[in-house]
C-alpha cells in the first residue's frame, strides 16, 4: 500500500504549490470562496499554500476579492451577492471575531 495524506474535513481545501500558474490559481481560489456568497458546502474556505508563493498568492487573491462587483443579485453585473439573512450575517461575523482572537489578520 502507498502512504498518503487525505484532507477529508468537509471545509474545501485548495492546495497552491509552488509551480503553479498564479495567474490562474488565484482568480480560481477567489471565485471558489465567493461563489455564492460562500454559502456553498463546495465553497473553497480554506487555502494552504506553500512558503515560496505564500506573500505573492495572498496579494493576488485579494486583488482579486476586491474586483468583484457586489450587488443585487438579479443584476447580471453583480458577482457577489448579500448572505442569505441576518442570521447568516451573525454567523460569519462570530467567525470573524474568532479568528482574530486567536491571532489571525484580517486582509
Amino acid at each position: 500500500m502507498k502512504r498518503l495524506s487525505l484532507e477529508l474535513g468537509g471545509k474545501s481545501a485548495h492546495i497552491i504549490l509552488n509551480d503553479a500558474d498564479l495567474d490562474l490559481a488565484a482568480p480560481a481560489a477567489a471565485q471558489a470562496v465567493f461563489q455564492n456568497s460562500g454559502q456553498i458546502c463546495s465553497a473553497g474556505t480554506r487555502l494552504f499554500v506553500e512558503d515560496a508563493i505564500h506573500d505573492e498568492f495572498v496579494e493576488r487573491v485579494l486583488a482579486e476579492t476586491a474586483a468583484l462587483r457586489m450587488g443585487d443579485p438579479l443584476d447580471p453585473e453583480t458577482q457577489l451577492g448579500p448572505l442569505v439573512d441576518q442570521a447568516q450575517k451573525a454567523t460569519v461575523q462570530r467567525y470573524i471575531s474568532v479568528g482574530l482572537s486567536e491571532g489571525a489578520r484580517l486582509l
